[in-house]
């Protein structure tokens, strides 16, 4: 096999370890993009499953306060009654038994005040209880937000300093003086307090009250000098429907904690309820379980690279060798057909490229000129001056042949002896006697002594030629040419004989 012919598997053995790791490389990006795109899929499961507990938590703390609130404002509906169908302004009252029930109910029921329009208390379950509002009454007024269903809620009030409280009020509407008055009820958030401290939030949830005025009236955790602070509140979430829910991610603006929040308002309540659970208690065992299986994969891929380098600098070794044992194959063939004296092609050398331009030239229909060479009376030479004196010659012989053929498809080679030949492809009859014309000129003019025969040094030339189709095969071209060469020298050497 030629070198050309084995250069290109060299090359494709390259192109195919790049494959390899080419698709190597692609399947350890495709792990690695399947357990990033798994892992995503469990965080995406757990936000999920997150926004469902923080809904279920939602209704629990909505259904609270609402049945909180219930309990208070069917009482101030019952007062609120009682005092439609009396004439408020103009004194005529219900008692106080009548309106607020007996001593064991008034007490139950906390302190339930009734202002008219100039804040003025007209009457109150417990007299005792209610100058400790009277301050904060025009505020609680003032500040209260009704909603659809006609109760209105304050903000947080904080006349008893440890327990704060919202007021809950009920408007009457005087028939004869078309004059209001306000039926007011004080709910304790120490209950929701309490309920929202049973809830399970994990380590860092949070659930909170929130009124229209976006003060804080309850927590979980209890921040006690956060209560009745101002917190943001959505307007996305003030605009949401009665039953709409209203989810985002925020940073906390009392401890600093990132959480999903999910909010809601209370049924027709301006009261708002927040759930948010943190992003650290939702993803902690999911960022543990990430860690673990990215280091698994980047550790499996590390091996499976360094695996895969292995095997490749094996593959190079045993290529890198192939090469070599090659390149000693192809030395030692191009010794074989090289002569070791001239550097010309020795005889096998000189049989395989006639027989292949020979081919070439009839296939192509291309002319082809051989030369046979020989060095006169070459024995009676060597016999004189000696074997190195002779291989001398010969080596100035070959150097004259190597000057003069200048073209990459002319082939010189040492035929045997003192016997050299030149194969002239693609080449006329006039050219090819002008080359062996020139050989024979320029050894003459080296004018290397031949003392047995008085003389120099010289060749004779048989030359053969043959047109596309004129010589039936390689053979008998040499034939003729070897013809020529003899009637050279029968006919007194020095010249160049065409065939």
């Amino acid at each position: 096999m030629s070198e050309a012919k084995l250069k290109p598997n060299f090359a494709s053995a390259m192109v195919s370890f790049r494959g390899i790791a080419a698709v190597i490389g692609i399947a350890i990006v495709v792990l690695i993009a399947g357990c990033i795109l798994v892992l995503f899929e469990g965080r995406a499961d757990l936000i999920y499953r997150a926004n469902m507990m923080a809904e279920n938590i939602l209704v629990l703390a909505e259904q609270t306060v609402q049945i909180e609130v219930s309990r208070y404002d069917i009482r101030l509906q019952d007062i609120a009654s009682t005092l439609a169908s009396s004439s408020v302004q103009d004194g005529m009252l219900p008692g106080v038994d009548n309106l607020f029930g007996g001593i064991a109910e008034r007490e139950s029921a906390g302190d339930i005040i009734v202002v008219n329009a100039a804040g003025q208390v007209l009457m109150s379950s417990r007299p005792e209880l209610t100058s400790k509002y009277l301050g904060v009454l025009p505020t609680v007024v003032s500040s209260a937000r009704f909603g659809a269903n006609g109760l209105g809620i304050s903000s947080v009030v904080k006349a008893r300093a440890r327990e704060p409280e919202v007021a809950l009020i009920r408007r009457v509407q005087d028939q004869r003086s078309n004059q209001t008055v306000d039926v007011i009820a004080m709910l304790p958030m120490s209950w929701i307090q309490g309920v929202f401290s049973q809830i399970k939030l994990g380590n860092h949830g949070i659930i909170g009250l929130v009124d229209a005025n976006h003060i804080l009236l309850a927590r979980k955790p209890l921040v006690a000098e956060k209560i009745c602070a101002v917190v943001p509140v959505p307007p996305a979430l003030e605009q949401e429907p009665n039953g709409g829910i209203y989810r985002e991610s925020r940073k906390s603006v009392i401890d600093g904690h990132f959480r999903l929040v999910t909010a809601s308002r209370v049924g027709d309540l301006p009261l708002y309820v927040f759930v948010g659970l943190s992003k650290q208690d939702i993803f902690l065992g999911w960022n543990n379980r990430a860690l673990v299986l990215l280091a698994s994969v980047g550790v499996l891929a590390v091996i499976v690279v360094a695996l895969m380098l292995a095997v490749i600098q094996q593959l190079r070794s045993k290529l890198l060798q192939d090469r070599q044992l090659h390149e000693l194959n192809l030395q030692l063939q191009e010794l074989a057909r090289t002569d070791p004296l001239t550097g010309l092609l020795n005889r096998r050398g000189f049989d395989e490229s006639i027989a292949r331009e020979w081919r070439r030239c009839r296939r192509s229909a291309k002319p082809i000129a051989l030369l046979m060479i020989d060095a006169d009376y070459f024995k009676q030479y060597n016999d004189h001056y000696g074997h190195q004196s002779g291989d001398n010659v010969l080596r100035m012989l070959s150097r004259c042949i190597e000057e003069t053929i200048r073209r990459p498809g002319d082939i010189a080679a040492r035929y045997g002896g003192e016997e050299f030949a030149v194969v002239l492809p693609d080449t006329h009859r006039e050219g090819a006697v002008m080359i062996a014309e020139t050989i024979r000129t320029k050894l003459s003019v080296l004018a290397l002594a031949h003392a047995p025969r008085n003389d120099i040094v010289t060749i004779s030339v048989g030359l053969a030629y043959a047109e596309a189709g004129e010589i039936e095969s390689v053979e008998a071209l040499v034939a003729q040419a070897d013809a020529a060469l003899y009637r050279s020298k029968a006919a007194g050497r020095n010249r160049v004989t065409l065939a």
